[in-house]
């Protein structure tokens, strides 16, 4: 298998996109929205030692209401699931805060 570079587009709608470093096209593999029409925003991307990939960021639902999200990937960045959805009181906006 070749290696990939995951990169995470810091947008509106977040992307994930992957490259092969031999290759010379990308491929996105997940643009991601909360909810649809909605804002959402990446913050972070790690890897642990399972080579499992994480991505942390915001997202915000249909009612308008903030959420701190994590989305991981078992398959080096090809498909990402959502583990983690928290807003620490309904109806009130929650998130991470963006450090650096």
């Amino acid at each position: 298998m070749k290696n990939k570079i995951l990169l995470r587009l810091l947008c509106a709608t977040p992307l994930l996109a992957a490259v092969h470093l031999s290759a010379q096209t990308w491929q996105t593999v997940d643009d991601f929205q909360h909810a649809v029409g909605k804002p959402a925003s990446a913050l972070a991307l790690g890897a642990d030692a399972s080579g499992n990939i994480y991505a942390a960021g915001n997202g915000t639902d249909a009612a308008g209401v903030g959420h701190a999200l994590v989305m991981k990937s078992t398959d080096a960045g090809n498909s990402w699931a959502t583990i983690q959805d928290f807003n620490y009181t309904a109806g009130v906006a929650s998130g991470f805060n963006d450090f650096l």
